[in-house]
């Protein structure tokens, strides 16, 4: 907080002594167009626009432009992504957005890609915003786990998932699949619309899905129920 403060003086300082030009306007100016934006981004933007002497802090700015009465249209969210925001912006929607379609794609797939959610939001946010804000709330999902971190392949655990479940329905009904086998069962899932993922996230999926083991590249059924079929799927 100390640093903040610091920065912040350091940035009243720099500034004060264009009360009565347009520099200052132009800066926040500048903020308010591009936002939302990452503060960092705006912040190398700022000094590269060559409106500040040196790289430093929204909160200089924010500080300055409140001592000096000047209209600050734009907010700065501290969180973790510390994002520079519309003052009318629908934060909260946008992160509840990203999380509901983070989860809808593991409901539907049976696993998720951060690129692949991010995707739908970059025409809103930009690319850089998009997959930041991405990489910092999909973790945070209830029963969130990694893949492959390196990659941006996600699960979830004790959620509906119509990969796992069609994976145990062929289990049960025919023992353990070499993992070849097992891929073209899959694909003729009409529920899957043919989509299976690649062979090392689908391995990785039943290492740590319940009830499944994996030997090489064989999967093997462990306790999966019977009554994982519907009536009609066991006569």
């Amino acid at each position: 907080m100390n640093k903040i403060l610091q920065g912040a003086e350091r940035g009243l300082a720099g500034l004060r002594r264009y009360t009565a030009s347009p520099v200052l306007e132009k800066v926040l100016r500048r903020i308010a167009v591009r936002a939302p934006a990452l503060a960092d981004d705006l912040e190398r933007y700022l000094w590269q626009q060559g409106l500040t002497q040196k790289p430093f802090r929204l909160e200089g700015v924010i500080h300055a432009a409140t001592a000096l009465g000047r209209k600050v249209r734009f907010s700065l969210d501290t969180g973790p992504a510390r994002m520079v925001l519309p003052r009318n912006w629908k934060g909260k929607q946008i992160q509840t957005a990203i999380l509901r379609t983070a989860g809808d794609s593991v409901r539907h797939w049976g696993v998720g890609r951060l690129d692949l959610v991010a995707e739908q939001f970059r025409k809103e946010l930009g690319s850089r915003l998009a997959d930041v804000l991405v990489a910092s709330l999909v973790p945070q999902l209830p029963g969130f786990a990694w893949l492959d971190q390196g990659e941006g392949w996600f699960w979830r655990r004790n959620q509906h998932n119509a990969l796992l479940t069609q994976i145990r329905k062929t289990l049960v009904v025919t023992g353990p699949l070499p993992l070849r086998e097992l891929r073209r069962g899959l694909r003729r899932c009409r529920r899957l619309e043919g989509y299976v993922p690649p062979d090392d996230i689908l391995l990785e999926l039943c290492r740590q899905a319940e009830g499944l083991e994996v030997r090489g590249t064989t999967i093997i059924p462990q306790s999966i129920p019977d009554s994982v079929l519907s009536p009609n799927e066991q006569i």
